[in-house]
């Protein structure tokens, strides 16, 4: 049986995400966000569902929910849905996708990894990050959780990223620099203290 799931969220990404896991055989069965935030009852042809009570609407025991919300206030929106996602007993997907070259099992729940990153040996990722495409996180890099990393971002050996941070697009972070939670770098930033 194909792995189902509910993408919360209606952004682009969220579509994104939806083109990518279908393709990669996984059974998309709805979308959900916030009632307040409801445009309409479908995206990409899909329900949308209040998240406030999806469970009416689908049963969330066969279901996992792909956090494929953004970084607004620092990763926070991302942070506090998958809190409550928790406390609801809800089963979190972590998606890495089969396009991704992967060589840590350290990657913790509710992560995105789009295709073409590169996470190398004696990496340890936390929990809910979302890794854009073409990011290289080479070996012994420490990223906390519900980090944004945009496309083309590159890590060098032994660094440590905090937590709520965002890297812009085509961020670079020399070799065993350390970034504070809360970081914000615009793209095409050097990190090099």
């Amino acid at each position: 049986m194909k792995k189902q799931v509910v993408i919360l969220g209606d952004t682009g990404f969220s579509e994104e995400l939806y083109q990518v896991m279908i393709t990669e055989g996984i059974e998309v069965v709805a979308f959900s966000v916030d009632k307040d935030y409801m445009k309409s009852n479908t995206f990409c042809n899909l329900p949308m569902f209040p998240f406030e009570d999806i469970e009416n609407n689908i049963d969330m025991n066969t279901v996992e929910v792909a956090l494929a919300l953004g970084y607004s206030h620092m990763n926070e929106v991302r942070k506090n849905k998958y809190e409550e996602c928790k406390k609801r007993k809800f089963n979190i997907a972590t998606f890495c996708s089969e396009r991704a070259f992967i060589y840590t099992k350290s990657i913790g729940e509710g992560c995105i990894i789009m295709p073409s990153v590169y996470i190398g040996p004696s990496v340890e990722v936390g929990v809910c990050n979302v890794f854009k495409s073409r990011i290289s996180i080479p070996h012994h890099n420490v990223v906390g959780n519900f980090n944004w990393l945009a496309s083309g971002c590159t890590l060098g050996g032994g660094t440590k990223i905090g937590n709520n941070c965002f890297m812009g697009l085509c961020t670079t972070v020399r070799n065993s620099i350390s970034v504070a939670d809360y970081t914000f770098t615009a793209e095409n930033s050097y990190l090099h203290k």
